[in-house]
């Protein structure tokens, strides 16, 4: 595996964690302190992440060497957010298989789909900052 590609998955974990604290707090905040349903807290927290990671991975993770996004805004940002509409079928469909269908925790689920997600969004966000 060539260096830059490890250097690059590293930093994709990193932020991604830190983005993934940030939807599971989210994701806490609409469903446990505002009592949403867990489906609607889940599509507020998507599009609340959404805007998060594309900031952070854009510009921490996929960017040249100088420091741009290699894409350019006009072409990756609305590859990214057609992207994401997939990635958001991804995190309800989990949400309601695992929920509804298998009767586990919303939070013990969301934190499965963030992981569906996560892996799903790397080889698409490999793709749309090259």
């Amino acid at each position: 595996m060539k260096h830059s590609l490890k250097k690059r998955i590293f930093r994709y974990v990193v932020i991604g964690l830190g983005v993934a604290l940030f939807q599971l707090a989210t994701f806490f905040l609409f469903f446990h302190i505002l009592h949403l349903h867990y489906q609607l807290s889940t599509v507020i927290t998507f599009f609340c992440t959404l805007i998060v990671s594309y900031i952070a991975q854009g510009a921490l993770t996929f960017a040249a060497a100088d420091g741009s996004v290699r894409a350019g805004h006009r072409v990756s940002a609305p590859l990214f957010f057609g992207n994401a509409l997939i990635g958001l079928m991804l995190v309800t469909g989990v949400m309601f298989f695992g929920v509804e269908i298998l009767h586990i925790n919303e939070y013990v689920v969301q934190i499965m789909a963030i992981g569906v997600v996560a892996l799903y969004n790397f080889f698409v966000f490999h793709v749309i900052f090259r």
